[in-house]
Order: C-alpha cells, then sequence, then structure tokens
C-alpha cells in the first residue's frame, strides 16, 4: 500500500486531465493548477505490468498526451506444509490428511489422491486445511498425494507425496505345536533368527532355523 503515481503539467494555463489504468479510466476530468503536483493512488494492482495513459487540456486549448508503464512485482513465497500423514491400518477410521500453505495473496489450491482431484478450492494463510483419508484406508497398498497452489500474485508451490494402508493381521507368537499334532510325531522347535520390528507399511518377513535334536526310534 501507499503506492502513488505522482506528475504534474507544465503549463502557463490550468486546465483539466484524465488518466486511465489498463484501459479504464480513474480520473475524469480532473482539474489542476499551475505547478500543482498530481498524485493517483495504485495500490490493489496484481502482479505484471500495467499501462497509464495521461491526457492534458489547458485553457488556452492546447493539449498534451502521455503514456507510460508501471510493474507489481511480489517478494511472496507460496509454501505448503503437511502436518499430518501416517501410515494406516486396513479399515481403520478417523485418519486425516492435514496441511496449510503460506501466501501473502492467498488464493487456490488442489489436491490430489492417486492421481484424482479430491479437494479444491480457496484458501487462507496458514490455516489448517484437513482431508479425511477413511475411504483410502479400505485400500491395502502404497497411494500417492499431491497438492498444488498458487497465490494471487502467480507464485505457485507444489507437493507430493505418499502414505501406506496396511494389513491388520495380528502376529501369533510360537505356540507348542504338540497340542495341535494328532499323530504325536516329534515336534521340531523352530527359533527366530531374525529379530521383529512391527513397522507400519512395511512387510515383515520371517526366517526359521530347526534345532536338531536326536530321535530315539522304537524297535
Amino acid at each position: 500500500t501507499g503506492n502513488n503515481l505522482n506528475f504534474s503539467v507544465n503549463s502557463e494555463y490550468s486546465g483539466s486531465y484524465n488518466v486511465s489504468i489498463d484501459g479504464i479510466l480513474i480520473i475524469n476530468n480532473g482539474t489542476y493548477s499551475i505547478g500543482e503536483v498530481i498524485l493517483i493512488v495504485c495500490d490493489g494492482y496484481n502482479v505484471g505490468n500495467h499501462s497509464v495513459i495521461i491526457s492534458v487540456n489547458s485553457m488556452d486549448g492546447t493539449e498534451a498526451y502521455y503514456e507510460t508503464i508501471f510493474s507489481v512485482y511480489s517478494t511472496s513465497s507460496t509454501i505448503i506444509t503437511i502436518h499430518e500423514l501416517n501410515d494406516y491400518e486396513l479399515n481403520s477410521t478417523n485418519n486425516f490428511l492435514n496441511f496449510s500453505i503460506s501466501s501473502k495473496y492467498p488464493d487456490y489450491f488442489n489436491l490430489w489422491i492417486d492421481n484424482i482431484s479430491v479437494s479444491s478450492g480457496n484458501f487462507n494463510s496458514d490455516i489448517f486445511i484437513l482431508y479425511s483419508l477413511d475411504n483410502i484406508t479400505s485400500i491395502l497398498g502404497n497411494h500417492t498425494v499431491y497438492i498444488w497452489a498458487m497465490g494471487l500474485d502467480g507464485k505457485e508451490a507444489e507437493i507430493q507425496t505418499m502414505f501406506t494402508v496396511y494389513p491388520n493381521d495380528s502376529v501369533e507368537g510360537t505356540e507348542s505345536s504338540e497340542k495341535k499334532s494328532p499323530n504325536k510325531q516329534p515336534v521340531l522347535p523352530a527359533v527366530f533368527i531374525s529379530s521383529l520390528i512391527v513397522v507400519p507399511g512395511t512387510v515383515i518377513g520371517f526366517t526359521y532355523r530347526f534345532q536338531k535334536i536326536k530321535i530315539k526310534s522304537r524297535i
């Protein structure tokens, strides 16, 4: 704010003037005095170049015409921040993507999940935007998230990430399989040689090594 177009008319006579910006008449038949400095407010224009035309008619019948350009630039940045996005258990509920967009000139965003546009609209700077992922948690596997945003100043931002929906199978401990063996055959005990670390979104593999034991035969 506080930006002005500043000009004066060099004439021995007072008169009238018109001012147009981008083809829109801003001042119509304004009057000036000899030596007067005229200020025209130039706030509120979008980023880019803007044309200015000034035409003057003095009381002695002479005319003058002046054309120029001024530019509006932005020092703002558009920044997208994801505050919460996790991996989720299959068919779980109350799961949300939480993100915000920062810009001095907030405008518009679009959210895609798995290459499908699922939400769009205007945003306010640094205000949380929540999107429920409960309709996605019924689908196992990896899912892509892409967010694009643009401010009124034309500054764009984008971010891409992913989350995983993992199965909710429980991991059972080793039981005495002798109870499950109807023919009472000797059971070879299994020993874990890999540690079990349950991390959402990962596939857990188990490796077993069978201990050697002596089995007495009955003759």
